[in-house]
């Protein structure tokens, strides 16, 4: 006899997930031993008014990454510290994302977080807005990088991910996405750390290059 199983949907309570955000403790002077020590993240880049926001640290010391929806603010938050990587319970998966500025002339797409602070600190972040999705990807997330394409002023769209089959296959993905998004005044530009299997905080962590930010654009205020 086969049985068919009630299928529960994932329970969101994002009144809680924000409680629990609001609650953690702000970044002290861009420290935090795992993110400035194995991920070799420097201060200063955590500082900047790029990501200051958006990143805190909950009671067990995991560095929380926001992932925010524009008619809600934080609706679920990445989780992660030396052997560890969580997600929020009862969030909701959209992109950990930089602020923006109006004289921005990129949008960087990463494959995690430490990959686009690592990008981030490698290229420089002054011009640029950042987003990163957190592994595999839905529709949702599409929609949510289609629009932020559409809303880039003018510039470069960087496809950032890892040098994997993984990376590959989201690299793909959105080039459809810029594609279809069809703005003739955007360029695409597709950049893989050089070594088969690596991510960009492998390149950071072995270049240790400190956090050196793209001067701003000539004009840009």
């Amino acid at each position: 006899t086969a049985y068919v199983h009630d299928l529960r949907p994932i329970e969101r309570d994002i009144v809680a997930v924000q409680a629990r955000w609001l609650g953690m403790r702000e970044l002290e002077n861009g420290r935090h031993a795992y993110l400035n020590g194995p991920r070799a993240i420097a201060p200063e880049l955590l500082e900047h008014p790029r990501f200051k926001e958006r990143i805190r640290v909950d009671a067990r010391d995991n560095a929380a990454f926001a992932h925010v929806e524009a008619s809600a603010g934080v609706v679920g938050f990445e989780l992660k510290n030396s052997g560890f990587t969580g997600f929020s319970k009862g969030g909701r998966k959209t992109a950990f994302a930089s602020t923006i500025r109006c004289h921005d002339n990129a949008l960087v797409l990463a494959e995690s977080a430490i990959s686009m602070l690592s990008h981030a600190q490698l290229f420089g972040c002054e011009t640029r807005r950042f987003m990163s999705l957190g592994g595999q990807v839905s529709q949702e997330q599409i929609t949510l990088v289609r629009t932020a394409m559409e809303k880039l002023p003018s510039g470069a769209v960087i496809l950032a991910f890892d040098n994997d089959d993984a990376g590959r296959a989201l690299t793909d993905k959105f080039r459809q996405a810029f594609e279809d998004v069809g703005r003739s005044e955007l360029s695409l530009h597709i950049e893989t750390p050089g070594v088969a299997g690596k991510d960009w905080n492998d390149v950071l962590r072995e270049r240790s290059l400190p956090y050196a930010p793209l001067p701003p654009e000539p004009g840009a205020g």
